[in-house]
């Protein structure tokens, strides 16, 4: 008999699809990726299984990668809500910012054992002009950019690998209609 989800056997599930979707996680959306599956095994560029591995600090790699992701996104989170404070006319152009790293921010805490609070609180108050402000969050946002693609060549897992790839190409598209 096959394995499950061996090469060449095009009509059965992936092992990985089966345990998601045994899980509850196949209907989290993007394809089916779901964060709480980041215990399971992931593969390597080998094509082998990493078989899940807890490395130092007893947490897996991919939680680690995942509590960072959540730091950047609540960090830009919170340049964004000072400028938003400090300049109430742009929040017109940053509401969907704000939303997009709201999503982000409840996707990743799934996957984070022991979350940061969700109620963002901006630590460094807004420039004076509004222009100063706004140029704050293009940084913001395109540091996050940045991390969002280096944490993703860091999952371990393909499916995690994607959704962090996703949030990247997610902060380039609200890059590119920010209000100059």
């Amino acid at each position: 008999m096959a394995e499950l989800g061996a090469p060449g056997d095009a009509g059965l599930p992936s092992r990985r699809s089966v345990l998601a979707s045994g899980l509850g996680l196949a209907g989290l959306g993007l394809g089916g990726v779901g964060l709480g599956g980041l215990g399971l095994a992931g593969c390597d560029a080998s094509g082998g299984s990493s078989g899940g591995a807890v490395r130092s600090g007893g947490q897996s790699p991919d939680v680690r990668v995942a509590t960072a992701a959540l730091t950047e996104v609540t960090a830009a989170r919170g340049v964004v809500l000072s400028a938003l404070r400090g300049h109430p006319p742009l929040r017109t152009g940053l509401a969907d910012l704000v939303a997009m790293h709201r999503s982000h921010a409840v996707a990743l805490a799934d996957a984070v054992p022991h979350p940061p609070a969700m109620a963002v609180r901006p630590r460094r108050t807004s420039p004076r002009g509004q222009a100063r402000a706004l140029r704050r969050v293009v940084a913001a946002e395109q540091h996050l950019q940045l991390r969002l693609d280096a944490l993703a060549l860091r999952a371990q897992s393909g499916e995690f690998a994607r959704l962090l790839a996703s949030m990247a190409a997610s902060v380039a598209q609200h890059l590119a209609v920010l209000p100059s």
